[in-house]
């Protein structure tokens, strides 16, 4: 019960606000029991490696500290990168932070050949600090993005030329790194590549670059600093590498979640674009994720998973994911926070961060992520998809757990009572769910992109009619299918 209050407000804050109150009661007592009862682990979309975590501080030197920010190394198409002995190669950020001097964050490297055994490299730093007081990555040089292109070995960091003991607070830039071999690393004699614009949306900061190759063109997500203290998502492209980088949107935030962001990872799969981001406005700070068609404008789908529970390695928080597709799965690593402690895990996203639902006949009911189980999981996709983070498929009848045409929280509290062991579900989809499921409720009333649907019932109809209230009850007419009725419109 530890995060009951914040799971509330969450869910609260996915629904739009439109929860009703009454003399401090929402409407639905149903769904405040439901969000206050969750654990944290129970509120994610993923699976952590029970050995976790996976690669830990060092005993001395640059890294006695904390380690965190693993990125694995992707090919520019990508792919996992996989050297000749079968290794993958993570590099991921170390710091020397003693309580009494300022961390210098640095760049490491390490090795594995299952993702979960890692090596450290012995010529660790392979990217470290430079020498020089007032240089413009004197400070910190934190990797944001390293790419395996062709024969080259690329990186982009954050370069900062401030200590904190300075009092001055950050200044941190762009910077860009190229190696040969991806352990010895040349910087960019033209550093930093990108910097702080004057009016911009980065006037103070640029944190967290995120590079890929789109075809014949370079993008660059990172988080934006200004004035205000903001930090939200900014855009930059280049036919280069090293650049020169322009600024897109005028250099004003392409995204703007609601809250302080820090960026992580950004890919293209099948023509979009998915954003792994780190909500930085309260603590503790959680993995989230974003979708775009043309990397400007961006959807929040929602937290993707949560610190774990109290007396794990990372209860106070997660952060820096990285991500990979391997052997038919997507891998998650990821920074761990707990009291003293930051280390590096690992997870697997379910079903992956497309999140689409999609129904079936002989489909277990309340299966959502189709992974023939019944768990908190399938709970949560239909958690966010009355919440209009993701959508409803087509189909519902493999959501409607509670058998009452409709898909509600109540089908929500009877997926977690499954869970618990408390009831039983061996019902499947039948053959004949291949009609057209229109609307969808919670109980007397709901609200869908900020509008009060009442009792928007669903029922089972064949193609080319539609779900309406009739006495009371859903009935199938010959209403065009497709729309969400308000009752007011069918009295």
């Amino acid at each position: 019960m530890k995060y009951a209050f914040f799971s509330f407000a969450l869910m609260f804050f996915l629904l739009g606000g439109c929860l009703e109150f009454n003399g401090g009661k929402a409407v639905s007592e149903l769904e405040k029991e439901v969000f206050v009862s969750q654990t944290a682990e129970q509120t994610g979309l993923v699976s952590r490696f029970e050995g976790n975590p996976v690669l830990v501080k060092g005993e001395d030197g640059w890294e006695k500290r904390l380690v965190f920010n693993p990125r694995i190394l992707k090919n520019a198409d990508g792919t996992a990168f996989i050297d000749e002995q079968k290794r993958y190669w993570m590099y991921y950020l170390g710091g020397n932070y003693d309580g009494t001097a300022i961390s210098l964050d640095q760049t490491g490297l390490a090795f594995s050949l299952d993702l979960i055994e890692w090596q450290k490299y012995s010529g660790n730093p392979v990217l470290p600090v430079s020498e020089n007081f007032g240089d413009y990555d004197f400070a910190d040089v934190q990797t944001g993005t390293v790419i395996k292109d062709g024969n080259v070995w690329r990186l982009w960091y954050s370069s900062n030329r401030r200590l904190h003991t300075e009092g001055l607070g950050d200044f941190v830039t762009v910077s860009y790194a190229v190696s040969s071999d991806g352990m010895n690393w040349e910087k960019f004699s033209g550093n930093p590549v990108l910097v702080q614009g004057e009016g911009d949306d980065d006037s103070q900061d640029l944190y967290s670059p995120a590079v890929i190759k789109d075809g014949n063109i370079w993008k660059m997500w990172y988080t934006g600093h200004n004035s205000w203290g903001d930090l939200k998502l900014m855009y930059a492209i280049a036919s280069n590498p090293e650049g020169p980088w322009t600024k897109q949107n005028n250099g004003k935030y392409v995204f703007d979640p609601g809250f302080r962001m820090f960026s992580s990872e950004v890919w293209k799969q099948d023509n979009t674009f998915f954003l792994l981001y780190v909500n930085y406005d309260f603590y503790p700070y959680r993995i989230r994720l974003a979708k775009s068609s043309d990397g400007i404008y961006w959807k929040d789908f929602g937290v993707l998973f949560y610190e774990g529970n109290q007396g794990e390695w990372d209860n106070l928080s997660v952060y820096d994911p990285s991500q990979v597709y391997v052997n038919g799965e997507w891998r998650i690593f990821y920074t761990g926070v707990t009291s003293g402690e930051w280390a590096i895990g690992t997870a697997v996203p379910y079903p992956d961060f497309s999140l689409e639902v999609e129904c079936s006949s002989g489909q277990l009911v309340g299966d959502a992520d189709k992974d023939g189980k019944i768990t908190f999981r399938d709970a949560d996709l239909i958690r966010r998809m009355i919440a209009g983070l993701i959508d409803f498929p087509e189909n519902l009848c493999c959501l409607d757990v509670s058998n009452d045409n409709r898909v509600s929280i109540v089908d929500v509290v009877k997926i977690l009572r499954i869970e618990a062991g408390l009831e039983e579900s061996t019902r499947t989809c039948p053959a004949s769910c291949n009609g057209i499921l229109s609307g969808y409720c919670s109980g007397s009333r709901h609200c869908i992109n900020g509008t009060f649907y009442d009792n928007c019932f669903i029922c089972s109809c064949p193609e080319g009619s539609s779900c309406v209230k009739i006495n009371g009850q859903p009935e199938c007419t010959s209403v065009v299918s497709g729309s969400l009725i308000p009752v007011s419109a069918l009295d």
